[in-house]
């Protein structure tokens, strides 16, 4: 009788040290996906200032300094919309639902409409929203089968 109360008290101490385990991932993943929600916002807000003109950066048409405050400010569109996503998403799995359709929506549209103001910017940005959304569609199957 000794040993199926040894075995007992050894798989319910296993029990608890496999939970802490979990709590501890949860914990390192809810702190990964706030930190790249804030991530997003400092993006957020860099981009707000450059695409908003509230920085004015005065560049000739044409010049070289024009086409690179243009990738820099697509660059940036782009993190935050990376960034973000990749946060919110995080977050939303822990809770136990995926991200929906309305998040994307709702995320891509705010990337979107700070680049209004430049057809470039809007160009660029837009690429490269599409392309990041098509890499994470055709790797979410690939992370689901491992």
């Amino acid at each position: 009788m000794p040993k199926y109360k040894k075995y007992r008290k050894k798989r319910r101490e296993e029990y608890k040290e496999e939970m802490e385990k979990i709590s501890d991932i949860k914990q390192d993943m809810y702190s990964s996906s706030i930190k790249s929600l804030l991530i997003g916002a400092g993006f957020f807000v860099v981009s707000l200032l450059l695409n908003g003109n509230l920085i004015p950066i005065p560049v000739e048409e044409g010049n070289y300094l024009d086409i690179i405050l243009i990738i820099v400010k697509s660059i940036l569109i782009i993190g935050f919309f990376g960034f973000t996503m990749v946060g919110l998403a995080n977050n939303l799995e822990l809770r136990g639902s995926p991200a929906s359709i309305r998040e994307v929506i709702i995320i891509t549209s705010i990337a979107l409409i700070q680049s209004v103001r430049s057809g470039a910017v809007f160009g660029i940005s837009l690429l490269g929203i599409v392309i990041f959304c098509v890499y994470l569609w055709l790797l979410q199957p690939k992370v689901q089968t491992v």
